[in-house]
């Protein structure tokens, strides 16, 4: 600032500096209060975990919408250093483009900057990186434009390979995963994700068309806290002490069996199955709602027919249905419809939702909530 030199050099009798030392407070202030035109770099990254009291604090206070992680706090502050109509370049963990918690950091870039180039690497491309990453740059101003994008996502081998793929890309936008995208069109699709390589028609079915959360009810189910103690799998308890067509809170009260069918999720399976477990719900689950422990979720859709998925996959989503009587987990999320079930199911199912979900629920967890967005 003006007159920066001046303050300083008032204030060295009080603080007793060195030359030096006033030489270095200078050039750091200098250094904090200009504008650049060019702002590059690789921030440094950490999640709030790994940041002691002191860090954790002033990101919390100074970055609350960007504490998901130290480089995310890291790119606003950049935004900030650099002039108006300057760039910004960056190499950073690729979670930004897609998980909920850095939805915020995204839709700033979108109504505040301009995505001008960003390349996304192959998983383990980069070795000197403990996680996956991509590349980008920014205009530091908003200017309604077309971003070029590279999804370098399937080629293995090491940088150098991912490096001719960029040249090839550059090259021969015709090659496949070179990519033009208004930014402007990510924040129409659930999550605000950076879907660089869908269609327009695509990002056109969640503008126009109704999401599965307005035409049914997906809940979480029970935790019961202690499965040893609650849960058994179908054969290891006698058939006639299972009850296998309970309709109501008021039925299970007036039955005398024990166990009752339950949704576990279970392994990738499509259409039908994982009827694996039975649960002690006996006189209308009093022992599990006595344990302090568990916690009983959404009991007024116990019992309804359903159809059901796995909280954890190892590759895409499978959905089945369930007949009416099962109780559910929270790893076996369900879905419920008086008139359109057999219908979502058919939906959830399909080639299109698959694509749907690998941009609203890039990890290996599907959440109600990331169901109730299929469009």
């Amino acid at each position: 600032p003006a007159g920066l030199d001046e303050a300083v050099s008032a204030f060295l009798p009080t603080f007793g500096m060195q030359a030096e030392q006033l030489e270095m407070m200078m050039r750091v202030a200098r250094i904090l209060t200009q504008k650049y035109d060019v702002v590059c770099t690789n921030p440094p990254y950490m999640g709030g975990s790994g940041m002691n009291a002191t860090l954790s604090d002033f990101i919390k206070k100074n970055y609350p919408d960007y504490k998901s992680d130290l480089f995310s706090a890291f790119v606003v502050k950049c935004t900030k250093m650099a002039k108006l109509e300057g760039y910004l370049g960056f190499l950073t963990p690729y979670v930004w483009m897609f998980i909920q918690s850095y939805e915020k950091m995204r839709n700033y870039i979108y109504s505040t900057r301009t995505i001008e180039t960003l390349i996304q690497f192959e998983y383990s491309a980069f070795e000197e990186a403990t996680v996956p990453i991509c590349t980008f740059v920014l205009k530091n101003s908003k200017v309604r434009k077309n971003g070029a994008y590279l999804r370098l996502t399937e080629f293995r081998g090491g940088m150098e390979v991912q490096r001719q793929k960029a040249l090839e890309a550059i090259s021969n936008h015709k090659c496949g995963f070179y990519y033009e995208s208004n930014a402007e069109n990510f924040s129409k699709i659930p999550g605000s994700p950076v879907a660089y390589w869908v269609s327009e028609n695509f990002v056109r079915t969640f503008e126009q068309g109704t999401s599965l959360g307005k035409l049914a009810d997906s809940k979480q189910g029970i935790a019961t806290a202690d499965n040893n103690r609650f849960l058994r799998e179908w054969f290891e308890v006698a058939i006639n002490n299972i009850e296998l067509d309970c309709h109501s809170h008021e039925e299970s009260k007036k039955s005398l069996k024990k166990w009752y069918p339950y949704n576990k999720g279970g392994e990738f399976r499509k259409w039908y199955g994982n009827n694996d477990f039975v649960v002690n719900w006996k006189n209308d689950g009093v022992e599990l709602r006595e344990f302090k422990k568990s916690v009983i979720r959404n009991p007024n859709f116990f019992f309804k027919r359903c159809f059901s998925w796995s909280l954890i996959s190892s590759s895409v989503a499978a959905f089945r249905y369930k007949p009416s009587g099962h109780l559910f987990d929270v790893a076996g999320m369900s879905v419920f419809s008086n008139d359109n079930l057999y219908y979502l199911l058919a939906l959830c199912n399909s080639n299109f939702s698959m694509q749907v979900l690998k941009i609203v629920a890039p990890t290996i967890n599907y959440q109600c909530g990331d169901i109730a967005n299929i469009p």
